[in-house]
């Protein structure tokens, strides 16, 4: 089903994006190793408001946590199961896993 007119509001509304709302958005972090004992849990919904970028988040989640901020820079973020670039968009319902660096022997 394409556009009919121009200003047809309601036919519009079926082409956007469901993730690029101006409603809350909220989004599940898991927290992993050294990030998990900074913020003191596994896991925490957050209400970012908007669909964000991975590097807004990041800077999101540094103000919630502050402790978890020398982990943070050095993590790597993964949305939906997959690392993510810092440009890549966070939309409601995403989840985001915090993985810090892992030293093996």
């Amino acid at each position: 089903m394409g556009l009919k007119a121009v200003g047809d509001v309601a036919e519009e509304k079926e082409f956007r994006d469901p993730g690029l709302h101006a409603g809350p958005s909220l989004i599940r972090i898991r927290y992993f190793a050294a990030a998990a004992d900074k913020t003191g849990c596994a896991d925490d919904d957050v209400d970012v408001g908007a669909a964000v970028s991975v590097r807004e988040l990041r800077l999101l989640l540094g103000a919630r946590h502050p402790a978890l901020v020398p982990v943070l820079v050095q993590s790597r973020l993964a949305v939906n199961l997959r690392f993510a670039s810092e440009d890549e968009i966070v939309v409601d319902g995403s989840e985001v896993a915090v993985v810090p660096p892992v030293a093996g022997g």
